[in-house]
């Protein structure tokens, strides 16, 4: 039966004993439809009164973790996502959001003007309005496996399966490889829809400590040993939020790591587009074909908008993921695959991807004048900035004083896959907001708090 742990606190029991009861169910050991011990027994253990855990349970389900049923007992609520993904953070006219990882919207109208033209003349046009049975059209999947040739995977277009978007294709591994219950490696740091997604599936949780490159391989290798994971999510390109890129030495002794403990690789390479081709290492997926579901989209690098991504995944897990596609959205939009389609194979969408590259320069370099003198981690190609707060400063203090300036940031609590990580860094993302003139004001917004102005 689960003890809460509770930690030193200078606040009230009740209060320390809801916070322990959170804590275990974002660690992973209290999984959706857990029964909490009964009150009189953690009374008893704890040596508490009776009217103190009623008091914590009460409050742990104001919190949402969990609820409460008459004549059964307590239980472990399913995980709440929004509050993994909190876009917009701040809200109200003038409101600028540095919080969401998007890139700039570069699409021109001439663009789209063309391709919906192009789209009256295709001799299957009434398909794009169907479902499709195997979740998407073969002239779509032909056009993901010469995108992800691109990347370094060469895969038959059969093989290709279409998601929306990368985070999608990363969900859909994650139902396919594990269930509640099982084991997964994250990056210390990483996304918060990928935190959400673990949490939303049940899934218990362990933080891989990063170095500046990514993921650390002897780290990993201890881990694996003592723990027995089922899968892994990697982020080898731009990691977000450290802006780490995987050496290839690093990438092969992952791989090999990942064979001989049996596990699962789901490569998140969103990001890799946005690298030019000389910048970017061969991807894990080169390495570990045979273990590795490689997801990647045009959504961060293309158009926000346009949520298509493609996946690929070993033979033994395809009819396990394209069930998990069918399950989470049957498939998606035909429509939109046909766009991507089209501006994979016409050039279109390698020259959005330079247009996108120029733009991510421009607000970095405006990124490093503005903040000249802090700690900031930046890279050319970043949709973001990782600034490391000074003292006395903390995360989620200058997230919320931001906040109240009408500025959005993301705090490393947020991103962070191990509840008790206290690492003091807030995300700036950079081209979420409309003009340079915005994102100008924004970071000098961040100066001068930072100042203490």
């Amino acid at each position: 039966m689960w003890t809460p742990k509770l930690q030193p606190s200078a606040g009230p029991k009740y209060a320390a004993l809801a916070q322990a009861i959170a804590q275990a169910v974002r660690a992973g050991e209290l999984l959706p439809g857990t029964r909490l011990p009964p009150r009189r027994t953690v009374a008893r253990r704890l040596k508490m009164n009776l009217s103190t855990v009623s008091k914590a349970y009460d409050l742990a389900a104001e919190m949402g973790v969990v609820a409460g049923e008459v004549g059964r007992g307590t239980f472990v609520r399913m995980s709440s996502v929004p509050e993994r993904i909190p876009w917009p953070k701040t809200g109200g006219a003038g409101a600028l959001d540095l919080s969401s990882n998007f890139p700039f919207p570069s699409v021109a109208r001439e663009e789209l003007s063309q391709t919906f033209t192009a789209l009256e003349s295709l001799p299957f046009s009434a398909d794009l309005l169907r479902y499709h049975p195997s979740s998407a059209h073969p002239a779509h999947l032909a056009a993901g496996a010469a995108w992800m040739k691109s990347l370094g995977v060469e895969a038959a277009a059969e093989r290709v399966l279409m998601t929306s978007g990368a985070i999608h294709g990363v969900f859909v591994s994650l139902l396919a490889v594990a269930r509640p219950g099982d084991l997964v490696l994250l990056e210390e740091l990483t996304s918060p829809a990928v935190i959400g997604a673990c949490r939303t599936l049940g899934l218990r949780v362990i933080a891989l400590p990063l170095d500046q490159h990514g993921v650390r391989a002897e780290a990993l290798e201890a881990i694996a040993t003592r723990e027995r994971p089922k899968a892994m999510v990697l982020v080898p390109n731009l990691q977000n939020p450290t802006l780490g890129i995987l050496p290839e030495d690093r990438r092969r002794q992952i791989a090999e790591i990942a064979r001989k403990h049996n596990l699962i690789i789901i490569e998140d390479d969103v990001y890799g587009p946005l690298l030019k081709p000389a910048e970017r290492p061969a991807p894990l997926a080169a390495f570990a074909p045979e273990r590795t579901c490689f997801c990647t989209s045009l959504s961060k690098s293309v158009a926000p908008g346009l949520r298509v991504g493609f996946l690929l995944v070993p033979p033994s897990l395809r009819a396990d993921t394209l069930n998990a596609i069918r399950v989470s959205t049957w498939m998606t939009s035909p429509l939109l695959g046909q766009i991507a389609a089209n501006w994979i194979l016409d050039g279109t969408a390698k020259k959005l991807v330079e247009r996108q590259r120029a733009i991510t320069l421009r607000r970095q370099t405006m990124a490093r004048r503005i903040l000249a003198g802090f700690d900031i981690i930046t890279h050319d190609a970043g949709l973001h900035l990782l600034l490391r707060l000074p003292e006395p400063w903390r995360s989620e203090q200058f997230s919320t004083h931001m906040q109240q300036q009408g500025v959005a940031v993301l705090p490393s609590s947020e991103m962070s896959a191990d509840p008790g990580g206290r690492q003091n860094l807030v995300r700036l993302s950079l081209c979420t907001v409309d003009t340079e003139e915005a994102l100008q004001s924004a970071l000098s917004s961040c100066r001068t708090v930072l100042l203490g102005g």
